[in-house]
This record gives structure tokens, C-alpha cells and sequence, in this order.
């Protein structure tokens, strides 16, 4: 971190804040919903390996 820190040359360009941190914030923001959607959905079909062993 201390490198990038002192490093004066290189600016970011609009890609690089498209890719490194807007894309990131939605990915991670996809993947926040998906978890609580399932806490609040959870699945209520069995798996086909717990109604076999169950039987």
C-alpha cells in the first residue's frame, strides 16, 4: 500500500475506475441481494440425496 501511495506517474483513466470500482460495488452488491433473498426465500424442495437416505 505504502507503494501506491508514492506513486505519482499514474493517474487512472475512466476504465480503471469502471472496472476496479464501480463493477466491483455491483458484483458485490449482486451477491448481498442473492444472500438475502435466500435468507428471506429459503428453498423449501428437498434435495434428491436427503429423500433417498431418509426413506
Amino acid at each position: 500500500m505504502r507503494r501506491v501511495k508514492r506513486q505519482k506517474d499514474y493517474k487512472p483513466v475512466f476504465e480503471d475506475w469502471l472496472f476496479h470500482t464501480a463493477l466491483s460495488l455491483v458484483a458485490y452488491g449482486a451477491v448481498l441481494a442473492a444472500g438475502l433473498t435466500l435468507v428471506h426465500h429459503p428453498s423449501t424442495r428437498r434435495s434428491p440425496s436427503r429423500e433417498r437416505s431418509s426413506s
